[in-house]
């Protein structure tokens, strides 16, 4: 009975832990590399465009190259933040060591049906008497079911 009891145990446990860590993931992710930067650096704009469709409620991430210890950093805007908003804060990724490669992750909710436009720009970070100029421009256009 004790064995019967500890099994079933284990069990309800195990199948706890699946759903947290299923319900956890995000519905999507958008992934933007060093590589897609480049390419975007080279045409005249810099831009690079992205396109997500979620449903209300859902999580997605946006997972982006940065050389965090060259300074470099990106920023976020929002069209229309009645769709979709920033879900925490970004995190960091690969840590800072010079020359080596990082990112930043940023999680949305999509908390709204409609579309909005999430705009972010990837810069140098510091003082400066004038903005520094912007290196890469990224667009994701979201659309919320």
């Amino acid at each position: 009975m004790k064995k019967r009891l500890l099994i079933f145990s284990v069990s309800a446990v195990a199948v706890l832990l699946v759903g947290i860590l299923i319900a956890s993931r995000p519905a999507a992710v958008i992934e933007v590399t060093q590589s897609d930067m480049e390419q975007a650096a080279e045409s005249q704009d810099g831009l690079i465009i992205r396109d997500v469709i979620v449903s209300q409620g859902d999580t997605f991430t946006i997972k982006l190259y940065a050389a965090g210890s060259a300074g470099m950093r990106w920023s976020v805007s929002f069209t229309n933040p009645a769709v979709a908003r920033q879900d925490g804060a970004r995190e960091f990724t690969g840590g800072f060591i010079f020359g080596g490669r990082g990112g930043e992750e940023w999680t949305f909710k999509a908390v709204g049906v409609g579309t909005a436009v999430i705009s972010m720009s990837y810069a140098s970070v510091g003082v400066f008497d004038t903005p520094p100029p912007v290196i890469n421009r990224l667009k994701i256009n979201v659309t919320v079911e």
